[in-house]
């Protein structure tokens, strides 16, 4: 399954957006997604991955995105540690793929 990714200019990170993408794909199955993170053409989903509460990337019209704003998802306080976990949470439901824990 293809999942965009995109990360801010990183200008004023509260998190490390690098870290937090690398425990998403590995409490992922190996094998089963795909990151793009240039060609985000029939995605099944879009990470927007942003280092504070600005939010500034853009990303793709579509309505299956999670935006990470720092430590918040869809205005949902984290910690940097359990972010990771929430958005794969988010990309079982936007997806219908069952993710085991």
């Amino acid at each position: 399954m293809k999942v965009g990714v995109k990360f801010c200019g990183g200008c004023n990170p509260y998190i490390d957006r690098k870290k937090v993408m690398e425990r998403v794909k590995n409490m992922l199955p190996p094998g089963k997604y795909k990151f793009e993170y240039f060609d985000w053409d029939d995605c099944a989903a879009f990470i927007a991955v942003n280092g504070c509460s600005l939010a500034c990337v853009r990303y793709p019209a579509s309505q299956k995105v999670i935006v990470v704003s720092g430590f918040e998802i869809e205005g949902k306080q984290y910690s940097e540690d359990s972010l990771a976990s929430a958005v794969v949470e988010k990309l079982s439901a936007l997806t219908g793929d069952k993710i085991a824990p």
